[in-house]
């Protein structure tokens, strides 16, 4: 072998020079277009799934309020004998509803329900009649916030009362549910 063809073999360069380690510059931006539309996937259902839950959450606690003025007006009225007029300053109307409860150590009772500390809360408050004066025994409110408090007296001793949940501002106004309950005065159905 001659030096030129030593030679020749030690500059020899590869046939072909396809074999680049990597990737081309259309397949980077391809890849990085797949990522960002999985991003902005999981993102969105992310952010649904939070919003969902807290959608439900804010449900449940107006079912769960709701629910405990249902049960104090079943308690209020089924404690009660009577619907009265008035007892003091407080009159039965649409908003508030004033039962005679039974006396309480002989001195009359009243048990008024309704709209009494403002127009957008339930309230209870328990009324007895101490040396001619009323005196406050009890007082509640309940914390949910009401659009509606309507009662219905006209079928007494059936006392029915109808409440409508207030919307926070921020709520569409589509959908406006009316809670509605129905009590009878102690002694309805009752067996001698």
């Amino acid at each position: 072998m001659t030096a030129f063809q030593q030679n020749r073999i030690l500059r020899r360069r590869p046939a072909s020079r396809k074999r680049n380690a990597g990737y081309t510059v259309m397949e980077m931006i391809v890849y990085v277009a797949v990522l960002a539309i999985a991003i902005n996937l999981c993102g969105k259902l992310f952010l649904s799934g939070s919003r969902l839950s807290a959608l439900n959450t804010q449900a449940l606690d107006r079912l769960l309020a709701v629910s405990e003025i249902e049960k104090e007006f079943g308690r209020a009225v089924h404690e009660s004998v009577a619907v009265v007029p008035e007892a003091g300053k407080y009159h039965s109307g649409d908003q508030v509803v004033v039962f005679q409860a039974e006396p309480e150590e002989g001195a009359p009772h009243y048990v008024v329900f309704g709209a009494v500390r403002d127009a957008e809360h339930v309230s209870r408050m328990d009324l007895v009649r101490r040396n001619g004066n009323l005196a406050c025994v009890r007082f509640d409110t309940f914390r949910q916030p009401l659009a509606s408090i309507v009662f219905d007296t006209s079928n007494a001793p059936l006392v029915r009362l109808g409440v409508i949940i207030k919307k926070d501002s921020g709520e569409r106004d589509k959908l406006r549910i009316v809670h509605q309950f129905a009590a009878a005065l102690r002694g309805i159905g009752e067996r001698p």
